[in-house]
């Protein structure tokens, strides 16, 4: 298997976009996100690379969060996403920075509280106290046992917040609408149940193992 990498960078009206091309095995192939991913980006077309004997149009990977998917074009093949910044399930995108963002938080989180990651899928359920967007401070807990398509994530405001929500006005949304408004809340969700997490503003303040309440991460990540 041979390779030839190279990159560009682009600007959009969002962060800029770098993209990595490379040839191998004399097929083309490029994936593209924000400049913060690049070494992410580069890591996913390294698996892209070792599973170069099953490339067609519609190979994929999946990430735990989402599955990137080969799309073919005029100059070779585009790794995809579900396009993020719109409707997941309507469309894809080549802008990976979504899913990219959300492994990197994963392994910090994971790394940090030393436990073996459980990630939750974008359009897996996840129950919220209506309002929660609007508060500072967040309590987050999960169900050892959801029903199918559920993460079993409870968002709740933590009892610091002034701004008294009813706690049993709750809604369900899919895991991409919660990352839209808190990224934090998803990479906590990397979480496996019997673990919860203190919030704030968009930063994983705590880590708590509830099962003998003890912390497992004190500090922003």
């Amino acid at each position: 298997m041979t390779e030839q990498p190279t990159f560009s960078i682009s600007l959009s009206g969002g962060p800029a976009l770098v993209t990595v091309r490379r040839e191998v095995d004399g097929v083309a192939i490029a994936a593209s996100a924000a400049k913060p991913h690049r070494a992410r980006l580069e890591r996913t077309l390294d698996a892209f690379a070792e599973a170069r004997p099953t490339w067609t149009d519609g190979s994929s990977i999946d990430t735990g969060w989402c599955s990137l998917t080969l799309r073919a074009t005029a100059e070779g093949l585009q790794v995809v996403a579900p396009a993020f910044d719109g409707d997941p399930h309507a469309g894809t995108s080549p802008d990976l920075s979504v899913p990219l963002a959300v492994a990197e938080g994963w392994d910090d989180v994971r790394r940090a509280a030393r436990v073996e990651p459980a990630p939750v899928r974008f359009d897996d359920r996840i129950t919220a106290v209506v309002g929660w967007e609007r508060c500072t401070r967040l309590t987050m807990t999960r169900d050892a046992a959801p029903e199918p398509g559920d993460s079993g994530w409870l968002i709740e405001p933590h009892e610091s917040e002034p701004d008294r929500l009813r706690l049993d006005d709750r809604e369900r949304l899919e895991a991409w609408m919660v990352q839209r408004l808190k990224p934090a809340a998803i990479r906590a969700a990397v979480l496996p149940p019997a673990y919860g997490a203190m919030l704030e503003l968009d930063g994983i303040r705590i880590v708590v193992d509830l099962a003998d309440g003890s912390v497992r991460s004190h500090g922003m990540l």
